[in-house]
């Protein structure tokens, strides 16, 4: 699959003095496949120390799926993973994230999450939210 992004917009961004990337995944109706090539590519041109971390939102997405990308990012070298909740597709019991990243691949990732404060309206308990 050939990149949307040019090299010429690849020689730009090589220029400025970026730390750090965040990729969304399927930003703009795109598609996952173009989140993980260019996450990859990200972390291909790591010479200028650039830290890499890939969206990776769980919406409709069979852990089938979400394992392809999980081991797809870890054969480039990308670490970190920005773990989204989305809905499980229908079917499918509830899918939690972190859990599955951390039994399938150990410490390997650094997992981020999005939170907000007060407990979730299909929670029982805010507590139990904190600490699950």
């Amino acid at each position: 699959m050939a990149s949307t992004v040019s090299s010429r917009e690849w020689d730009r961004w090589w220029c400025t003095t970026l730390h750090f990337c965040d990729i969304t995944w399927g930003a703009g109706g795109s598609t996952a496949d173009l989140t993980l090539e260019i996450a990859n590519r990200m972390q291909k041109q790591n010479m200028v120390c650039v830290e890499t971390m890939m969206h990776l939102i769980c919406t409709n997405m069979l852990v089938e799926k979400i394992d392809h990308a999980l081991s797809t990012i870890k054969s480039n070298g990308i670490q970190n993973v920005f773990a989204l909740r989305g809905d499980p597709p229908h079917g499918q019991d509830k899918f939690v994230q972190v859990k599955h990243i951390r039994a399938q691949y150990g410490d390997f990732f650094g997992i981020t999450v999005a939170g907000y404060p007060g407990r979730i309206a299909n929670s029982f308990s805010l507590w139990k939210v904190i600490y699950v």
